[in-house]
């Protein structure tokens, strides 16, 4: 074996044990979060935690958490996304659901980040299927003046991106669960 081929092997064994210590650290921190660990450690909050102890940021950590509430949901396990980065995994996330987990899990596997990515924003996923599960929807309305709607649009952008997700109202929800986990802190 060349010294080439050496070290490209070295670097595939060091990316899937990176894949593997994000999924650990997926299921950590979703753990530290559902069970509000952060408290004991002296935090108001996991973002607050993560961002005073770890060497991550945030938004990643908020990937990895959706990424394990999402396996989670589907009752998939880490197995069944074996061999796909948490950045491809967040990438589909938003998108799965019990009718096309199998198919995005397998393009997922099989497509490089980028195609993957422009796939899904070119509607290779049928989005009418994608929202099979969510009936029962209400509209609401709300009247903001020119600067308010200026910062509610930039915390919706900042959570849409936080929560891999293109939905003004997933956004919106996960600012207020958010909010009201706050809340049951103090």
């Amino acid at each position: 074996m060349t010294r080439a081929e050496q070290v490209r092997q070295q670097i595939k064994e060091l990316q899937n044990s990176l894949n593997e210590n994000y999924m650990a650290l997926a299921d950590l921190l979703y753990e530290a979060w559902v069970e509000r660990y952060y408290l004991e450690y002296g935090y108001s909050s996991l973002y607050e935690y993560i961002e005073a102890e770890l060497d991550i940021k945030p938004r990643k950590a908020a990937y990895l958490i959706s990424i394990k509430k999402k396996l989670l949901k589907l009752g998939l396990d880490w197995q069944d996304v074996e061999g796909i980065g948490w950045r491809k995994l967040g990438c589909i996330s938003s998108h799965l659901n019990q009718d096309n987990c199998k198919e995005l899990i397998e393009k997922a596997k099989n497509l490089s980040l980028r195609e993957l990515s422009a796939e899904l924003s070119q509607g290779g996923v049928d989005v009418e299927q994608e929202n099979k599960e969510e009936t029962h929807k209400i509209r609401m309305t709300i009247m903001l003046d020119k600067d308010s709607m200026g910062i509610v649009q930039t915390a919706l952008d900042e959570a849409k991106h936080i929560w891999n997700t293109q939905s003004n109202s997933e956004a919106l929800k996960n600012i207020c669960y958010e909010w009201f986990m706050s809340l049951e802190e103090n």
